[in-house]
This record gives C-alpha cells, structure tokens and sequence, in this order.
C-alpha cells in the first residue's frame, strides 16, 4: 500500500531509503534557525543543575538542551575555542557531544548508572528520536549559508543543527523563544572558561545554585562511592564552585544570578518566578514540575526514588553524617557557605 501510494515498486530497504531522504529533504528545507542567547546553569556537580533544568524544560520561550551540554573542549568545563580558519568538519568535531548516540538509541536516561537496574525501563527511558547525521548535514548547511564570522557563529549552526536534528523536540516551531538553557557543572569554576562564554555570548547569563556543604556531601559520596571522599578530599570542589559564585557575581554583576539550593527544593514557585522575571520571560505553571518534554520526569538522585516531581529527601541527608564530618565541614567551609548565603539574599535568590 505505502509503495502504491508512494508510486514506487522498490524493495522495502529502497521503500525505507528514499523515506528517509524526504525527512532529510524536508527538514533541510525548514531549518528553525537557533541563535538566541545561552542562560547556562553551572556549579559543582550534586547541587541541582539538573533539577533547574528540567524545570525549564517544556517552558515556550526556550529551547531547553535535556540533558549536560558537552559542547566544551577537550572537557565539558572547557569552553570552546575556535580557529576560524580551521575547515566546518574540526570544528563539529570538537562541539559533538558524546552522549547523543546514547540517547538517540537506547532514549533519553537521566538517573544513575548503578541505580538503572532497579527501575523499569518504562520508567527511566523517554524517547529522544535524534538523527546524528541529519544534525551533520544541517551544521554543514548552516556554515556554507552564513560563512562564520565569529565564534558564536559556530556555536549557533551548532545549535540549529541540533535542536533541528531532534525529531520530535516539541518546542521547535514555538514562537517568541528568548533563551536557550543548559547545564553544564564546574565550567564556572573556570575564570577562563567563563570569560569565553560571556565573550561568545555577551547578552547569555550564568546561574550558579549553592547547596549546603553537609548535603552536598552525603550526595557526593553517593554519587562515587568507590572513591571513599572524606571532608579533607571532597569540599575543595565544593570550596571551588562556592568562591567562583562570589567571584563572577563580583566580575559580572547583573549577567549572574545566585541561587539557594533549599529554596529551590522548598519554595519552587518563588524561586522560579523570580528566574522568569529575571530572564524577561512568562511564568507559566510548567516551570515548578521537573519534565523532559513536558512528560513528569524522576529526580537524578543518589538514591532510587519512588516518584516524580519536587523532592526535599536531599535536604535532609546531613543529618546522616558522623558528628567528626559534620564539625569538619563546618571548619572548612561554613564561613564560606555563610557569604555565599549572603550574597544570594542580596538579589532574592
């Protein structure tokens, strides 16, 4: 019937191939270009960037990346740095962000690895149909149109090339998107790192969550057992993520926003109309339930968890700690976190 109606006698791989080109070719021919500026989420990894996120995710006025951007080279905390004199093919190779093909075949997965086996895959997995090529093709369409002139040139062909490669992204055609968000931890940790996004992007914004140290470290562990952090080998990372929030709110004032961990968890709402009205966008209910697509999403969190939505079971976990760590934590970083803390109630976050 379907090669009748095509006007095609063909084998059904032939029928399969000339469908797939008429994808490609109609794609191709409706390309929704992806050049608004980057609201980047970034701190040390256990502090909610994913969370903040997926809170974002099915907002209408932005394009929301699900999961870690991976654009930086040669690691994701690195901000990319081009030669715009190198050929379109270096580039997407160093912008190629290693967990599409993941994605593209066994679906969108955003829980632990070692936690995986509990679930059912019903539970954990959403679609996700990407074609990696299709992205290629589109990039490649995207420099011959428009020559780049500037980095941002080829991080935005990048971008179009993605969300566009991303068949059944929902919010392609919305009209009026204002931002791309996307997550990617420690990269504000990094002065060099960051003074090239902000030079890419002068109109984007950094968001950067503090998490208690105490919480934050129970998760840490959680999350690379095998590692057997104490207090002494974990917090520098903390300690770091903490002193970039006060340097960056310092260095670049109004473009960085701080934000409280907790407050997230417990006064969601709040916290995320004030993100709406600090990022010039509409507060709309989407944004106080974590979602991929839209569809009710479960927390990336150390431990299984029975249900979607908010949970506040991380805010508890200091309580799990020896009475030694807890002291040890408190010598090491509570003034710090004490600062930061501070800083955050100046704007409201």
């Amino acid at each position: 019937m379907a090669r009748r109606w095509l006007g095609f006698g063909g084998s059904r791989r032939e029928l399969r191939d000339v469908e797939l080109e008429q994808v490609y070719r109609m794609r191709r021919a409706h390309v929704v270009p992806v050049r608004q500026p980057l609201a980047l989420v970034s701190q040390v990894n256990r502090s909610g960037g994913t969370l903040l996120a997926q809170l974002f995710s099915g907002h209408p006025q932005c394009h929301v990346h699900p999961g870690e951007i991976q654009i930086g080279f040669p690691s994701k905390e690195e901000w990319p740095d081009f030669d715009l004199g190198d050929a379109p093919e270096r580039w997407f190779a160093m912008l190629l962000e290693k967990r599409i093909g993941h994605y593209a075949r066994e679906g969108f997965i955003k829980v632990p690895e070692r936690l995986r086996g509990s679930y059912a895959t019903s539970e954990i997995s959403h679609p996700f149909l990407f074609v990696p090529s299709l992205q290629r093709q589109i990039f490649d369409d995207c420099i011959a149109a428009q020559p780049p002139r500037s980095q941002r040139d080829v991080i935005d062909a990048y971008m179009t090339s993605y969300f566009n490669a991303w068949l059944d992204y929902q919010g392609l055609y919305a009209p009026g998107v204002r931002w791309v968000v996307g997550f990617v931890p420690r990269l504000a940790s990094r002065p060099d790192s960051l003074e090239r996004f902000f030079r890419d992007y002068p109109d984007g914004r950094l968001i950067s969550i503090v998490r208690d140290p105490r919480s934050w470290f129970v998760s840490w562990q959680r999350k690379k057992p095998e590692e057997r952090q104490t207090p002494e080998t974990g917090l520098p990372r903390w300690k770091a993520s903490a002193q970039a929030m006060l340097d960056n709110k310092r260095r670049f004032g109004e473009r960085v926003r701080l934000l409280r961990f907790d407050r997230l968890l417990q006064q969601t709402e709040a916290s995320m109309r004030s993100l709406a009205a600090w990022l010039g966008i509409e507060f709309h209910e989407i944004l106080t339930r974590p979602t991929f697509q839209s569809i009710e999403i479960r927390a990336n969190s150390s431990d299984r968890v029975e249900r979607t939505g908010i949970l506040d079971a991380p805010l508890l976990r200091s309580g799990q700690l020896p009475e030694a760590h807890v002291e040890a934590i408190r010598a090491e970083a509570g003034d710090l976190y004490a600062r930061v803390l501070a800083a955050v109630d100046r704007e409201g976050g």
